[in-house]
């Protein structure tokens, strides 16, 4: 008994599935790698921003900016997962061939 296992055979099932598992666009990787720093850079500001309005003594400010910060971490953190999983499919797919 003689499988074909070849993903481009017009008669797989799973053709669909496989080209889309397999294109990762460039657009997407170089905003994911494009916003890594710029996330580090804003947390970072954010965070002193915060301490010098703490300092200022403008309570509500600095509670702002705080929150800004820790948005801005959220989405580092959110950024760096999906550089991670996007360039291990993308290894994984360069192995594979």
């Amino acid at each position: 008994m003689v499988v074909d296992t070849d993903p481009l055979a017009s008669h797989n099932p799973d053709q669909n599935l496989d080209a889309r598992l397999v294109m990762i666009s460039r657009p997407l990787l170089l905003t994911l790698v494009f916003a890594l720093p710029i996330l580090i850079v804003t947390f970072g500001v954010g965070l002193g921003a915060s301490a010098l309005a703490r300092g200022l003594g403008d309570t509500a400010g600095s509670q702002g900016l705080f929150w800004f910060a820790i948005v801005a971490l959220v989405l580092l953190v959110i950024d760096a997962l999906l550089l991670l999983i996007v360039l291990g499919i993308r290894a994984l797919s360069e192995r594979e061939e």
